[in-house]
Order: C-alpha cells, then sequence, then structure tokens
C-alpha cells in the first residue's frame, strides 16, 4: 500500500465511536506478510504503522482496544470493485477481486487513503482476558 499523505481520517475514540461501514465490501485475498496466528487486529494496525510505514491515523487508544481482538476480525476492503483493483499485485487479474461480508455493524477503525479500510467486522467478539 501507498501511503497517502493526505489522508483526512483520524480515529479519536474507541471502536463504538467508529463509524460503521455500509454497503458492498471488496477485497483483494493478498498474503498476510508472515503475521503470526496469535497476533492482535492491534497488531495489524502496528504492522501497516512500523513495517509498511502507512499513516493510517489510527490512535492508540484504538489500537489498545483493538488488542482485544484477533487479527481476523479486521480485514481491508474497498466499497467499489474498481477500488479494490489498486491493491491487485502483479500477475493477478479482476477475478481474483471478491466481494465479502463483513456483517452487520462493522466499524472502520483505519483508512489508508486509497479507498481501503481497515474494518472490524461486525461478528467479532472480544477475546478473553
Amino acid at each position: 500500500m501507498v501511503t497517502d499523505p493526505m489522508v483526512q481520517w483520524r480515529s479519536t475514540g474507541l471502536i463504538s465511536s467508529q463509524p460503521l461501514f455500509q454497503g458492498k465490501a471488496y477485497r483483494v485475498d493478498i498474503p498476510n506478510w508472515g503475521i503470526p496466528r496469535n497476533a492482535t487486529a492491534g497488531d495489524i494496525v502496528r504492522f501497516e504503522q512500523t513495517y509498511l510505514g502507512n499513516d493510517l491515523g489510527t490512535s492508540e487508544a484504538l489500537i489498545k482496544e483493538l488488542d482485544d481482538y484477533g487479527y481476523s476480525d479486521v480485514v481491508w476492503v474497498a466499497k467499489a470493485k474498481e477500488d479494490a483493483a489498486y491493491y491487485l499485485s502483479e500477475g493477478m487479474t479482476e477475478d481474483d477481486i471478491s466481494e465479502i461480508n463483513l456483517g452487520e455493524g462493522s466499524r472502520i477503525v483505519a483508512e489508508d487513503g486509497q479507498d481501503g479500510f481497515l474494518v472490524l467486522r461486525g461478528s467479532a467478539k472480544r477475546k478473553a482476558k
């Protein structure tokens, strides 16, 4: 992903105050970059910001709350198939873009400035502590 220096979105609150994702969601299934199975949703944001250099505008408070969810509870999506095409890797085609169901109550927890949204699935459940 390429960071857009003009990212306007900034999270200032916790998950419950993040905007709902509404409408269809499209995704390109790309590798998980070696993220371990025990990673949290917060680890996904940290990875994006620290290792990939993407300024997602996600507050530390929100990242800490995302640590209560598994990494598979968040997913990068686009709202239009055409926007998802931006994320196709070499050798992929539009056939590699799929529409996915995020579930009711899904919340946007980050944006990448390229029409991509990191969404906490509506079906996500907090991990027991």
